[in-house]
């Protein structure tokens, strides 16, 4: 049960991180 709620915080983690680059990229690409 530990583990698990380990891994779901490190997805969800990953899945903030993914987000962050994809704005930043966009944001990037208009200027």
């Amino acid at each position: 049960m530990d583990e698990w709620s380990r891994l779901h915080i490190i997805c969800q983690l990953c899945v903030v991180q993914g987000l962050v680059v994809l704005v930043v990229g966009v944001q990037l690409s208009e200027w």
